[in-house]
């Protein structure tokens, strides 16, 4: 007889404890690997008290029942299970490419007594997948130059403490000093949100190299920022990009605030699925893109995508998209782009403004500013004005421009109308 919640029931806990725990070796030029799976327990803990790292191509599946589901594979599926890592470091070695999958929660966090790891490393380019039905990280995540993949069905959260750290660091082949770059996460949550808390750390920067990027998916949750993210760059290399998709956004101005103390100024993209949203000041990336697509928009302060180069500003809205006479749309280059013969290159001179408002009004009240200019006083930029018709066949456009406008390098304004059409059957057509 099995007994409810004991041995059998596939409720028990397997814990598995070790100074170092590793799932493969390094061995140059393999490209085989290996998939691990365990049933049949509630609760699986890996517990190191120094590290827990991976080589090769491997992956790790913890369920607690197979899964019963037509066209399930056996070993890569299954329901419940929770997996915890309990390490101060999570890491992999050059090349690697590990998987950590869960059934139920997945939980990276460090041993009791220990602290999280504040080691770096040389050893750049491995990748660490996490899945489950939710992920919380409270440990360091050790990856130069690498690459950071975080998947939930709920809800994503770093807790304090946690250090993901991607960054780009130097080292020696021979008598050379290679720089690395800055690293790529990913964070993706289906129901749920992502939430990073005071206290933990997202490091993608680089010295002497590009630095790397953030994106944050949570259509359906929230996502709030309260720690420290870091894109810096040293000077004369792209900085950090941050693009973020979210039901809702957390204090979009903190938000800002915090991508401008960490350097992220290469690009930035918003896009918000529920809600209306104001910018103030504070927006400040070479590309910068806000969709907000359950609500309206308004810009109210400045938008600098100003560089060495002219930059790109584009802002979309369902029910309207407002310019305030206090807005200003800053795309101008601070250093005229020229060829061989110092002519001036026309496309790389060239800024991009456009603005979009799909079913509302496309507003340009008197005193807004649009920046494209260049040094050398000549136009070059191009900027695209995007409205619904007001009636299907009417020669009319949604939109309100009545008083004088400060627009500066632009070569071209293009007013653009559109009507949407539903289908009308069953069938689309």
């Amino acid at each position: 007889q099995v007994v409810v919640g004991g041995a059998g029931s596939g409720a028990g806990t397997l814990n598995l404890v070790a100074s170092e725990i590793d799932f493969g070796k390094f061995v140059s030029l393999d490209t085989s690997s290996a998939s691990r799976v365990i049933y049949g327990f509630g609760n699986v803990n890996l517990v190191a008290s120094t590290q827990i790292v991976s080589a090769g191509n491997s992956s790790l599946f913890v369920y607690q029942a197979p899964s019963t589901a037509a066209g399930a594979v056996f070993g890569q599926s299954g329901t419940g299970g929770n997996l915890t890592l309990s390490t101060p470091l999570l890491t992999g070695v050059q090349k690697s490419v590990m998987a950590y999958a869960a059934g139920g929660v997945l939980n990276v966090v460090t041993p009791a007594g220990l602290a999280p790891s504040t080691a770096s490393s040389t050893v750049s380019g491995a990748e660490i997948d996490l899945s489950g039905d939710s992920v919380a990280i409270a440990s360091t995540i050790l990856l130069p130059s690498g690459k950071l993949v975080v998947n939930a069905t709920n809800d994503i959260t770093l807790n304090a403490g946690s250090r993901l750290d991607l960054s780009g660091q130097p080292s020696m082949i021979q008598r050379a000093t290679v720089y690395g770059f800055g690293g790529t996460v990913i964070l993706s949550s289906a129901q749920g949100s992502v939430t990073q808390a005071a206290g933990a750390v997202v490091d993608v920067s680089a010295i002497n190299a590009n630095a790397g990027s953030i994106t944050v998916n949570a259509g359906n949750g929230g996502v709030s920022f309260g720690g420290a993210v870091n894109g810096t760059a040293t000077a004369g290399y792209t900085s950090g990009g941050f693009s973020v998709t979210a039901g809702t956004l957390t204090d979009f101005a903190g938000l800002n605030a915090t991508l401008n103390q960490g350097g992220f100024f290469d690009s930035r993209s918003f896009d918000i699925k529920t809600g209306d949203l104001v910018i103030g000041d504070g927006v400040k990336a070479h590309n910068v893109t806000v969709s907000v697509d359950g609500g309206s928009l308004t810009v109210a302060g400045t938008i600098d995508a100003s560089g060495a180069t002219p930059g790109t500003i584009r802002l979309s809205a369902i029910n309207g998209l407002t310019l305030a006479s206090t807005a200003v749309l800053d795309a101008h280059g601070t250093v005229l782009q020229v060829d061989s013969y110092r002519q001036p290159i026309e496309a790389r001179n060239r800024g991009h403004i456009e603005l979009t408002a799909t079913r509302g009004r496309l507003v340009l009240a008197g005193g807004a500013t649009i920046d494209l200019s260049t040094l050398d006083g000549v136009a070059y930029g191009e900027i695209n004005l995007n409205a619904s018709r007001t009636g299907e066949t009417s020669g009319d456009i949604n939109i309100n421009a009545s008083g004088p406008l400060n627009i500066r390098g632009a070569q071209s304004l293009a007013v653009n109308g559109f009507w949407t059409y539903a289908p009308t059957d069953a069938y689309g057509t």
